[in-house]
């Protein structure tokens, strides 16, 4: 099974919020693989730095850099991401739209705490819905 970790689960991850068992859990299995989107990482830095916690981005990235498979944009993923968006009929802004995509393409389960992803069906991508905050 592969995991794609939304800036969310990071952040639960990272801060020790409600969820980081689960998102700690999928991270542990030897048969997963592990990836989430560069938007991620700076998506979370600007949440480290919010929360007062800007000294642990670098730490943060380096180990999330070592620890999942980080998957760049590219315009393959910004077309997927723009499909997906007008596919579902709803408003997903555009980070959501491309780590979304990135799941998709990678065919992984999305683990997030998001309300914009949480609208989206399994059928469009697979999730882990964590417990919010």
């Amino acid at each position: 099974m592969n995991f794609l970790f939304d800036t969310s689960a990071l952040v639960a991850h990272a801060l020790h919020l409600r969820g980081v068992e689960q998102v700690q859990s999928a991270m542990n299995r030897d048969d997963a693989g592990l990836f989430a989107s560069a938007l991620s990482l700076f998506e979370l830095a600007g949440v480290l730095k919010r929360e007062g916690c800007g000294q642990q981005i670098p730490e943060c990235w380096r180990v999330y850099s070592s620890g999942l498979e980080i998957i760049p944009v590219d315009a393959g993923l910004a077309q997927a991401a723009w499909a997906l968006r007008e596919s579902v009929g709803q408003r997903l802004p555009l980070a959501d739209a491309i780590i979304a995509a990135t799941a998709r393409a990678r065919g992984a389960t999305l683990v997030h705490r998001d309300q914009h992803l949480a609208a989206l069906p399994d059928s469009v991508v697979p999730q882990v819905r964590l417990a919010a905050t």
